[in-house]
């Protein structure tokens, strides 16, 4: 997720698309990006897999409590 002058939270996997793109892309952002890659996660795992959901919309939710001001 990626919020104006905030460090991005991206959730991946090195079975899904592209990854090496995935990685690359944090450089140039503030601060520490939250980007986790998962094992054996395919990109359809990311949207039909209700695991692989929750757990992927917590990371971000965490992402954001920790970069929220105030």
């Amino acid at each position: 997720m990626l919020v104006p002058g905030k460090p991005p939270a991206i959730v991946h996997s090195e079975a899904a698309a592209v990854p090496q793109g995935v990685r690359t892309f944090p450089d140039g952002h503030l601060g520490d990006a939250t980007l986790p890659m998962l094992e054996d996660v395919t990109r359809f795992d990311f949207r039909d897999n209700p695991g692989d959901v929750t757990g992927d919309a917590d990371t971000v939710a965490d992402h954001l409590r920790a970069n929220a001001e105030g």
